[in-house]
C-alpha cells in the first residue's frame, strides 16, 4: 500500500516556532518514517523548512499489526515526540474511544505510546507537557523515595494515562489510572496499546466521593500532572487529596503555571498540607518545558 502523509512540527499549542527546535545548519529538520511492530515502511526522509510543514510518500508492506511512526532524524539534546498512527489492524478499542493518532515517549529503555482523542474529549484527550516532565522524573529517580519501582501507584486526572502507564513500565507493581467517566475508555485503550498488566482505569470525579474501587486498594504514591488549570476544580481537588493523603504517604504534583488563580490553589494547598518543592529530573533527552514545577505533598505531621 502506498499513500501520502502530511507532516508538521508544532509546540504544545500547535504553533510552529523554529526557536523551539534544534535544527541542522540550513535551518531544516528532517523527519523520517518507520514502523513500530510488524510492518515494513519505505519512505524517503522529508526536510521540514521555514513553515514547519512537509509531505511524505510512504509505501507499507504489512507483516502483522503495526503502527506508522514519524520522528525527527539525528541526535537531539531534547528530542520532539514522535507521532504514531493507530495500529493498522487491531485498533478497535482506540477508535471507539475517539482516538485519531498516537504519541510516543521514548524514555531511555522505556517507550510509552498513548492515543489522543482531542476531538471527542477536548483537553482530557491530549498529552500535556507537565505529564512529560513527571513521567520522565519518576523514571530517573531510582534509589530515592520518589522512585516508583515496586510501588503501588494511583494517578489523578490521568487524561491519556502517560504518567501511570510509564510508572508501570518503570517498575511500579500496581497502577490505577483515574479520570472522569468519559475519559476511561481512552485510558483502557492506552493500557491495551502498551501491553501492560496490573494497570486499571477507574472513574474518579473530584466533585463526588472517592469510589470504593480506589479506597479498597492500598497505595504508596499518588501522581498528578497539570490538574490545576481550572479554578472551578481547585476545591474538589483539595478535598480529594485530603481523602487520599489520609491513606497514602505522598503525592507528586507536576504543574505548569497558566492561570493567575493557580497561586490561590497553591496557597490553599500549603495551608492544608506539607508541601515541598522538588527539582524535576528528566534524565536528559526529553523535550519538556523548563518551567514545569514539581511538588511533594504530604499530610501534615506525616
Amino acid at each position: 500500500d502506498a499513500f501520502d502523509v502530511e507532516v508538521r512540527l508544532g509546540n504544545e499549542f500547535g504553533l510552529w516556532r523554529p526557536a523551539d527546535w534544534s535544527t541542522v545548519g540550513n535551518g531544516e529538520t528532517t523527519l523520517v518514517a518507520s514502523a513500530r511492530g510488524g510492518g515494513v515502511v519505505e519512505a524517503a526522509p522529508v526536510a521540514i523548512g521555514s513553515d514547519g510543514r512537509g509531505r511524505l510518500t510512504i509505501r507499507v508492506k504489512r507483516g502483522g499489526d503495526f503502527m506508522l511512526r514519524i520522528s525527527p532524524e539525528g541526535a537531539w539534546a531534547r528530542r520532539p515526540l514522535a507521532v504514531l498512527s493507530l495500529p493498522f489492524i487491531e485498533a478497535t478499542r482506540a477508535i471507539n474511544a475517539g482516538a485519531t493518532c498516537c504519541r510516543e515517549l521514548a524514555l531511555g529503555k522505556v517507550s510509552v505510546v498513548v492515543a489522543e482523542a482531542p476531538a471527542r474529549l477536548g483537553i482530557g484527550g491530549k498529552l500535556w507537557d507537565a505529564a512529560l516532565a513527571l513521567v520522565a522524573h519518576v523514571g530517573s529517580t531510582r534509589g530515592t523515595d520518589e522512585c516508583v519501582h515496586g510501588k503501588r501507584v494511583l494517578e489523578l486526572g490521568s487524561g491519556v494515562g502517560a504518567v501511570g502507564i510509564g510508572a508501570r513500565l518503570f517498575g511500579a507493581s500496581r497502577v490505577v489510572l483515574t479520570d472522569i467517566e468519559d475519559v476511561v475508555p481512552l485510558l483502557e485503550a492506552n493500557i491495551e496499546l502498551n501491553h501492560v498488566d496490573n494497570v486499571a482505569a477507574v472513574a474518579l470525579d473530584w466533585f463526588q466521593d472517592v469510589p470504593s474501587a480506589v479506597l479498597e486498594e492500598s497505595f504508596d504514591l499518588v501522581l498528578a500532572s497539570d490538574v490545576v488549570y481550572d479554578p472551578d476544580l481547585h476545591a474538589p481537588l483539595l478535598r480529594t487529596l485530603g481523602v487520599l493523603l489520609d491513606r497514602v504517604p505522598v503525592c507528586l504534583l507536576a504543574h505548569r503555571r497558566r492561570n493567575p488563580h493557580d497561586a490561590d490553589f497553591f496557597g490553599a494547598l500549603r495551608a492544608r498540607f506539607d508541601v515541598a518543592e522538588r527539582v524535576v529530573s528528566t534524565g536528559g533527552g526529553v523535550l519538556v518545558p523548563e518551567d514545569v514545577e514539581l511538588f511533594a505533598v504530604r499530610r501534615r505531621g506525616a
